[in-house]
């Protein structure tokens, strides 16, 4: 069941980071969904492209710079805001089973990725690189990257999957592939909000998620938010159908990012945000493999906090010059911090295609 433009009393739970996403979550006018007919124009507009016009679709994510998937010096399968909505796929492990090279599975209450059969164990979900408008935002513990309802997929503009190693671009956790979501951003001065609300009665699944974006000459304001909350399936795991040996994933997911980006004067290109991922949940069957049993008390906090500056400037006509400085804090049973800075000078070239010459 889908709601829009609905005031909900906030749940039971991570009572505080709800509060902090009530505060815009549910202001203004809805504008979720697409009406079916422009869903339809899109397709025939779709299927009417040239094949060139197809390979003229902009990724980043492949050498950091917008160019043309033709273009792209690496293999990307990229989802527009409309293939996702057309989907109804919110988290980054559907998107994943559904694109080449890439899936994933499910151990101890989480599902993780996986890549041409390579893969990682739950804790250590770290062979992947995954972003948010080129900052990376992988947990602190061994850089697992977040794959569920901490990250709902409805303020991207864009979904990026780059298949094949890119750590000599990115370094750390870019073994197997590289994932960039492009959060969406308005064209013209004005504001917009969106929000939609979804329902489940299979373990009483509860969804929200909700977007604003303002954008004036000076610069743009995009706050983004999501709530997940879903029962355990209790599902019997074990060689005996006790009361020992069910199955733990419920789970409880907030997500909240807020960027603002100075367009004129002295400042433009210069852009501050927060970025927020936090879920606890079930350990699934964890216990089940060592001891034996499993327990509704095993349960587990991932949360990911990353407060950023970033800086992006075009230096001369072929040249543009991006640069972070991350602070990133994790809790697992403790919390710890540690700065990162990046910096990228990136040369624009003009493609040749030789197959157009002449001779």
């Amino acid at each position: 069941m889908l709601l829009s433009n609905v005031r909900l009393i906030p749940l039971p739970g991570i009572t505080a980071y709800v509060f902090a996403l009530g505060i815009f979550c549910f202001t203004g006018s809805a504008l979720a969904g697409v009406d079916s007919s422009e869903d339809e124009l899109e397709i025939d507009q779709l299927m009417s492209l040239s094949l060139d016009e197809l390979l003229s679709i902009n990724v980043i994510v492949a050498s950091k710079r917008l160019q043309s998937a033709a273009d792209a010096p690496g293999i990307v399968t990229s989802y527009s805001q409309a293939d996702i909505g057309r989907l109804g796929y919110y988290t980054l492990a559907d998107l994943a089973n559904i694109t080449p090279g890439y899936s994933t599975y499910s151990i101890f209450g989480e599902k993780v990725f996986e890549t041409r059969g390579e893969k990682a164990a739950s804790f250590e979900n770290n062979k992947h690189l995954l972003m948010i408008d080129g900052i990376p935002i992988n947990h602190g513990r061994a850089n697992k990257a977040h794959t569920e309802e901490e990250l709902p997929l409805f303020f991207a503009e864009r979904v990026e999957f780059l298949r094949g190693p890119g750590s000599s671009l990115y370094g750390v956790s870019a073994f197997y592939g590289v994932i960039n979501i492009v959060s969406a951003d308005l064209h013209e001065n004005g504001m917009f909000i969106e929000n939609k609300v979804t329902f489940g009665n299979q373990d009483g699944d509860q969804r929200v998620m909700s977007n604003m974006i303002h954008r004036t000459d000076e610069g743009q304001l995009k706050v983004n938010g999501g709530y997940y909350k879903k029962s355990a399936s209790k599902d019997y795991v074990g060689t005996e159908n006790t009361e020992r040996q069910r199955y733990w994933d419920d789970q409880e997911s907030i997500f909240f990012n807020i960027q603002q980006r100075v367009d004129s004067g002295v400042l433009r290109g210069l852009s501050a945000g927060m970025i927020l991922l936090y879920t606890e949940g079930g350990l699934g069957e964890f216990w089940e493999g060592v001891g034996g049993v499993s327990h509704e008390l095993n349960e587990l906090t991932w949360r990911t906090w990353v407060p950023y500056l970033k800086y992006e400037t075009e230096l001369a006509e072929n040249w543009t010059y991006n640069g972070s400085l991350l602070s990133h804090s994790f809790i697992t049973s403790t919390t710890v911090c540690f700065y990162l800075a990046r910096h990228q000078l990136v040369a624009r070239t003009n493609r040749t295609n030789f197959f157009d010459q002449k001779g």
